[in-house]
C-alpha cells in the first residue's frame, strides 16, 4: 500500500470556508474514492488556511497516477481558482512499524 500526502494553503480562510470550496471538496472526495485502487481519502483545513489531503492506494502506480485523471484534475483546478495553492504530493510506502 502507498500513501499520497498533498499539502496546500488558502491565502484567505474565508475562501476555505466558502460553500463553493466545501462543494468542491465533497466532489473531490467522491471522485477519488471511486478510483481503482483507492482505499481511503480524507482532508482538512486548519485555522491558518493550511490544507492537507491524504489518500491510501493499493499500488505506488495508482498513488502517483490515478489522482491525475481528468475528473480530479478539473476539481483541483477549480480549487486553485478559489485561491488554494497546491504543493507537489509526497508518497510513502506503508510498512509495519516494528
Amino acid at each position: 500500500m502507498y500513501i499520497r500526502v498533498t499539502h496546500g494553503q488558502y491565502p484567505d480562510l474565508a475562501t476555505a470556508d466558502s460553500e463553493a470550496a466545501k462543494q468542491l471538496w465533497a466532489e473531490l472526495l467522491r471522485t477519488v474514492k471511486a478510483l481503482p485502487g483507492n482505499q481511503s481519502f480524507t482532508g482538512g483545513v486548519d485555522p491558518a488556511g493550511r490544507a492537507i489531503a491524504v489518500s491510501i492506494w493499493d499500488t505506488e502506480e495508482q498513488a502517483r497516477e490515478q489522482p491525475l485523471v481528468q475528473g480530479v484534475s478539473d476539481i483541483a483546478a477549480k480549487l486553485g481558482a478559489l485561491g488554494l495553492r497546491i504543493d507537489p504530493s509526497e508518497f510513502f510506502e506503508v510498512r509495519p512499524l516494528t
